[in-house]
């Protein structure tokens, strides 16, 4: 998929920067966001967090693959 492909590209240029895949404070930043746009949205903020866990969770793994 393009967002993949995307996460792939965000890896290499990490990698070659010699950053991290995961960067924990970004991550905080943006659950909190999520939940706050769940809420105003009307939607379940845990659902919301569950599944931005599995993206976020995907995306880490494939930007750690060399």
């Amino acid at each position: 998929s393009q967002r993949m492909d995307t996460v792939r590209e965000i890896g290499a240029v990490k990698r070659k920067l010699g950053l991290l895949a995961l960067d924990e404070k970004r991550k905080q930043k943006m659950f909190m966001s999520n939940k706050i746009a769940a809420k105003k949205l009307g939607l379940s903020p845990d659902l919301v967090e569950r599944i931005f866990t599995l993206i976020h969770d995907a995306s880490v793994k494939i930007q750690e693959k060399k």
